[in-house]
């Protein structure tokens, strides 16, 4: 039934070694390793500190103030603060004299300047306002108090940009049919001869 070359090799009778084969936890790392390509895993970028800054309520400061972060007074300030892109907060026990300018602004102190806010100022029932303020939005609690000069001012918009006005299209005039040129006559003109005068004068 078998032959020779389709005989199986039975290495036990010949005495030969079994060929080893891989453990299960080596060949299942390998199959892993050949099917699955391996990627760098970047972890994301840690969120950033938005935890403001405090000035406290023991801290008396004269002077100016300048940041690119959030504010909390706990204290007072005389001065100047200026915090274009960020928001300040003056705390209810806080005395501030001082010119404003900041992003947004809250409001539970006592507050004596010019205020100058981007976006909104929010006056909370124990604060209090004194000086010009120019803004663009405001909300002021029961309790709140605001004595001064107030400037609400709309945020500009865009402005649409104009359509092009259609352009009339001018009737074309019909043309014209070509004029003929002009044909001369075949026929030869006779030759203008000036009469003839005579010894005395008069044409003959």
């Amino acid at each position: 039934m078998w032959g020779k070359k389709d005989r199986p090799t039975d290495y036990a009778s010949e005495g030969q070694e079994l060929p080893s084969r891989p453990e299960p936890s080596d060949y299942g790392r390998q199959q892993a390793s050949a099917s699955q390509p391996v990627r760098n895993v970047q972890r994301p970028p840690s969120p950033r500190n938005s935890t403001p800054s405090r000035l406290a309520r023991s801290v008396n400061f004269e002077g100016e103030i300048q940041g690119a972060e959030d504010l909390v007074i706990e204290g007072n300030v005389k001065g100047k603060v200026v915090l274009e892109k960020n928001l300040l907060a003056i705390g209810p026990n806080s005395r501030v004299e001082a010119d404003i300018i900041a992003r947004n602004l809250v409001l539970s102190g006592t507050l004596i300047g010019n205020v100058k806010v981007a976006e909104r100022i929010q006056i909370k029932a124990t604060g209090s306002l004194q000086g010009s303020l120019l803004t663009h939005r405001i909300s002021i609690q029961d309790g709140g108090r605001f004595c001064g000069q107030c400037d609400i001012q709309v945020p500009a918009q865009p402005k649409p940009k104009p359509k092009p006005k259609p352009t009339a299209e001018r009737p074309q005039r019909p043309s014209r049919p070509a004029r003929p040129a002009p044909t001369h006559s075949s026929r030869p003109q006779a030759a203008y001869r000036a009469p003839a005068q005579g010894r005395d004068g008069t044409q003959q």
